[in-house]
């Protein structure tokens, strides 16, 4: 949700050459620079000063935090997160996912999803928050 693409998106494009998705994925998840080979050897080797604007571009993503603004819901949006993981979240019908949300004894009232119209919304929020919306 951060940058429109998951974390698997990028981590491939990255390996691929792709400066611009190595920063993201590190903006993402910076144990990447030290648990991940090919992320650990490119940023030892920035810092000997290879290439300074790719390693200031990096270290700019890293001094940032991963969201700008504090999410609203954010155990309504774990919820749709894990579904779109496996790529559900759009065969679920509303009422399905609030039968999902009841049993994870999601509070309704926080989450603002007292009925089927709310979550469709929030359903809405959560896609625009993404950047992929249609």
């Amino acid at each position: 949700m951060v940058h429109g693409q998951k974390l698997t998106t990028l981590v491939p494009l990255a390996l691929q050459g792709n400066k611009e998705a190595f920063c993201k994925a590190v903006q993402i998840d910076r144990n990447l620079l030290t648990g991940h080979t090919y992320f650990k050897d490119t940023y030892a080797r920035l810092q000997t000063g290879e290439d300074k604007e790719f390693l200031d571009a990096l270290l700019y993503r890293v001094g940032n935090p991963t969201t700008r603004g504090k999410l609203r819901f954010p155990a309504l949006y774990m919820v749709f997160t894990i579904l779109d993981s496996f790529d559900w979240l759009d065969d679920f019908t509303a009422p399905e996912i609030l039968d999902i949300c009841d049993e994870a004894r999601l509070d309704r009232f926080q989450n603002r999803i007292d009925d089927e119209n709310q979550l469709t919304k929030r359903r809405i929020e959560y896609r625009r928050f993404q950047k992929t919306s249609q």
